[in-house]
C-alpha cells in the first residue's frame, strides 16, 4: 500500500506539472500576441498522431487567436478530425455531430485573424509539396497520388536487401575471412535493420507508427485533406464532392513479418523489391473499385497479407448528376518491378507522385 500510494502521488504530481506547464505556455502565447513582442510561432513538438492532438492543437489555436503567424512541423493537425460545433464558421443546425477537419478549422481561424498557418515540413521533411500544389497547380483537380512517405521503413527494407560490396567489407561484417574477391553483401535481418534505424534516431518512440504503416497513413490523409480542396474557392477546404476517409478507414500493412528470405526471393524472381507504398485514388461512390493484379499468385505475398496495387483512375458521370466522390486510400507493402518510379528509392529516400485532371504524373523525390 505505501508503494502504491507513492506511485499514485508521483503520477499526480507529474500530471499537475504538465497541466501547469501547458497553462503557462498558453498564457505566454496570449501575452506575446497582446504585447506584440513576437509575431511568429515556430512549433516542432513531438506528438503521437494516435492521440487527441494535444497539447499541440491548443498551442496552435492560442497562437493564431493571439494574431501570431504559425510555422509548424507537426503533421497531426493536418490529419486530425474533431466533432463539429455551431461555433465553426461552416457549421449548421444539422451538423452538430459531424466530424470536421481540424486543419481547415485552423486555417479559417488564421484567415479571421489575418495571419498565416504554414506547415511545409509536416510531410517529407520540408520538401515543398504543399507549396507545389498551392502555387503551381492551383486549378488542378487531384485524381490520385502514390508514394513512399515513411523513410524509416524504406531504410529498413533497404538494409535487408542483398547489395554489392567487396570481400573485405563482408569479412569485417562477419568477423571472419573471405578470399573470394568481390561479392555481394548479405542483407540484414529485420531485427538488425530495425536496431540500426533506431541507432540512427529515425524511428518513432512508438515504433508501431513506422512499422505498422500508421505514420504513412497520417501523411497520406494529410495530403488528401489539403490537396482535395480547391484553393481558388472562396471556402477553401470545403469540398462537398469528395470524402476523405478517416484514419480507421485507411488500410495499413505492417512490415514486421517480412524476412530476409522474402526479400531475397523477391529479387531473384524478377528483381522485385518490397516497399511500403501509400496510395489513394478518387472514385465515384456508386462505382465498384477495380484493381490490377500486381503480385500475381505469389503465395508468400498472400501470407504477408499483401493486396493488389490499385490503379490511378477517376470516375465521372456523363449525365451531370451530383454523385458523391470519395477517396480510396491504403498503405500497402508492395512488390515493385524495376520499371516502377518508386523502385530505386533507398535509405531515407521518400517520394510522392500526383496525378491530376490536367497534367501527366508530377513526381517529387527527396
Amino acid at each position: 500500500l505505501p508503494a502504491t500510494t507513492t506511485t499514485t502521488a508521483t503520477t499526480t504530481d507529474d500530471d499537475d506539472h504538465e497541466r501547469n506547464s501547458i497553462a503557462e505556455t498558453l498564457n505566454l502565447l496570449r501575452l506575446l500576441g497582446k504585447t506584440k513582442t513576437a509575431n511568429i510561432l515556430v512549433e516542432a513538438i513531438p506528438s503521437n498522431p494516435k492521440g487527441n492532438c494535444e497539447p499541440v492543437l491548443s498551442f496552435l489555436t492560442k497562437a493564431i487567436s493571439s494574431k501570431l503567424h504559425v510555422v509548424s512541423a507537426n503533421k497531426s493537425p493536418l490529419a486530425h478530425t474533431r466533432t463539429n460545433t455551431r461555433t465553426n464558421i461552416h457549421a449548421d443546425a444539422h451538423s452538430d455531430n459531424q466530424k470536421v477537419e481540424t486543419y481547415w478549422t485552423l486555417q479559417q481561424l488564421a484567415h479571421a485573424n489575418n495571419v498565416m498557418y504554414n506547415h511545409e515540413s509536416a510531410v517529407m521533411d520540408g520538401v515543398p509539396i504543399f507549396s507545389l500544389w498551392k502555387y503551381t497547380l492551383p486549378y488542378a483537380k487531384l485524381i490520385s497520388l502514390r508514394g513512399c512517405l515513411n523513410s524509416t521503413t524504406t531504410m529498413i527494407l533497404t538494409r535487408m536487401e542483398e547489395r554489392g560490396g567487396s570481400s573485405s567489407s563482408r569479412s569485417s561484417r562477419s568477423g571472419g575471412s573471405d578470399t573470394s574477391g568481390t561479392t555481394a553483401i548479405e542483407g540484414e535481418t529485420f531485427e538488425e535493420a530495425l536496431a540500426a534505424a533506431k541507432h540512427m534516431g529515425i524511428v518513432e518512440e512508438d515504433d508501431s507508427l513506422d512499422l505498422d504503416g500508421y505514420d504513412a497513413a497520417v501523411k497520406l490523409r494529410a495530403l488528401l485533406v489539403y490537396c482535395s480542396s480547391s484553393s481558388s474557392s472562396s471556402e477553401a477546404g470545403i469540398d462537398h464532392d469528395a470524402v476523405v476517409p478517416s484514419m480507421e478507414q485507411i488500410h495499413r500493412d505492417s512490415i514486421r513479418n517480412i524476412t530476409r528470405e522474402d526479400v531475397r526471393c523477391a529479387y531473384a524472381n524478377g528483381r522485385r523489391k518490397y516497399r511500403l507504398v501509400a496510395s489513394a485514388r478518387l472514385v465515384a461512390d456508386d462505382v465498384p473499385l477495380d484493381t490490377l493484379g500486381g503480385l500475381g499468385d505469389d503465395t508468400r505475398a498472400k501470407q504477408l497479407g499483401l493486396g493488389n496495387a490499385a490503379t490511378a483512375t477517376a470516375t465521372t458521370k456523363d449525365n451531370g448528376s451530383t454523385t458523391k466522390n470519395k477517396w480510396e486510400a491504403s498503405v500497402r507493402l508492395q512488390l515493385l518491378l524495376p520499371s516502377d518510379p518508386l523502385y530505386n528509392l533507398s535509405g531515407t529516400d521518400s517520394s510522392i507522385q500526383f496525378c491530376t485532371d490536367v497534367l501527366g504524373p508530377v513526381t517529387v523525390v527527396s
